[in-house]
This record gives C-alpha cells, structure tokens and sequence, in this order.
C-alpha cells in the first residue's frame, strides 16, 4: 500500500555542490598525501568510477584541481600528474620553508602536551614504515605529521597556502624512499632519512622551543628537496621533457 505524501520520511535533497566538493576534497588529500606520483594518469570515467558517482562532479573537481597545478590536460583529455621542473620544485622549496617554519614556530608557542604526544606517535609510525618500506603508508603519515604541526599554529589563511603547495610537492615525495629513483645513493631504500629532522622538531616542541623546531623543519624541507634534485631526471632534464609532453 502507498504511503501518503505526509506519511514518507522527510529527506534533504541531494546538493550536488556538495557532492562535487566531496570528491575535490579527496582528490586534494589524496595528492598531498603522496598516493598519486608523478606521470600518473587519470580519465573522468576511471575517477568517476571510483567514486561511484557521475562524471559531473568529477569534471568540476578535476578543472579545480587543473587550475591549482596539481594535474596537467593532456591532448585526449586524460588529466596527468606532472613531473615537477628542477626550477619549480625549487621556487616550491622556498616557499614550504617560508610557511612552513613560520607556522611550526608559532605551533611551539601554542601546542598542547596531548597534540605533542599524538605528533610523537605519527613519528614513531613513520619510522617503522621506513624500515619496512611501506612507502605509501610513510607518506600518509608524514603528510599527518606535518599538518598536525601546522595545525597547532592556529592560522587557517597560511594553512590554506600551504596545503597548495603541497598538492603540488606530495606526489613528488613518493621519489624520496624508492629503490628505482636513488641509483646514485645507498641503503635499504635511499640514502636520504627523512625521520631525523622530525624527531629534532618532536623534542623542540616538547619543550615549547618554536625557534628550534621551525629549524628542524626547514632542514627537513631543505633537505627533502636537496634529495630530490639530485636525482637523475632533474639531471638529465626528464622533467622538463614530461611537462612538455603533457
């Protein structure tokens, strides 16, 4: 039997802004935490079918995320994750120690012990998936570690800046612990740690020393990138041609 219009429970209709900000979100915390890498390449269809959704809010999402540097068109239309220049990645640099270590030290002045603990924990896991090589759950962590840092800082407008740049440098970092990207370099993965600079910056902030842990993390952003420059695409120009080509 029929229930009367009166009857049936009252729903909210569906905002497909909503739904398109969703998937936006996503994607932008998927890049940042390292889980695309460079030369990637995604297709409206394959995205909208990961998501379960129609290609509508994917499109919306993805031409954000185009104008945001963090995916280049292609002549098909599949979207690719670009292959930073030498130049760029540099300019990048500056700018992360610039923000970066101006929200860490004003994280110091402002950091609860509980935040501090939850800081040390995500450390803690970062260096076990290090020496298991799991990749992809070091970045997931180390993107937590950093944003917790941040965070803490309480300035939405710089944070804002920074989760930009970083859309941009994450899929970069998948570079930073794999075996086919550090032929010049030794050790398990590479020859690159990037846990000693955060362990400095977990101490610093235990003890409230903003100046000290905005200096453990420069180093560890100069560093990082120090690394990634090195190695033998940014030598031979590689990531100037795939920026081209895409």
């Amino acid at each position: 039997m029929a229930r009367s219009p009166s009857s049936r429970p009252r729903l909210a209709p569906v905002d497909r802004g909503t739904l398109e900000e969703r998937v936006y979100r996503q994607l932008r915390e998927a890049l940042m935490k390292g889980h695309f890498a460079p030369g990637d390449v995604v297709t409206l269809r394959s995205l909208a079918d990961a998501f379960g959704t129609s290609p509508m809010p994917v499109r919306a999402a993805l031409s954000r995320l185009v104008a945001e540097q963090a995916f280049v068109v292609r002549p098909n239309r599949s979207m690719i994750v670009p292959l930073l220049s030498a130049e760029r990645l540099d300019e990048i640099r500056h700018i992360r120690v610039a923000l970066e270590g101006m929200l860490t030290e004003q994280a110091g002045g402002r950091i609860a012990p509980a935040q501090v603990d939850k800081i040390e924990r995500l450390h803690d896991d970062m260096c076990d998936r290090v020496a298991a090589g799991d990749v992809k759950r070091y970045l997931e962590r180390n993107q937590e570690f950093h944003f917790s840092i941040y965070a803490a800082a309480n300035m939405p407008a710089a944070l804002q800046l920074v989760q930009n740049m970083w859309l941009q440098v994450g899929p970069m970092l998948n570079f930073l612990l794999t075996k086919e990207d550090t032929s010049l370099h030794s050790g398990p993965l590479s020859a690159f740690e990037p846990t000693d600079n955060h362990a400095s910056a977990v101490e610093a902030l235990r003890r409230r020393d903003g100046p000290a842990a905005r200096r453990a993390i420069e180093a560890d952003i100069s560093g990082s990138a120090d690394y990634l420059l090195s190695l033998d695409h940014f030598a031979s120009g590689e990531a100037s041609a795939k920026m081209s080509d895409a």
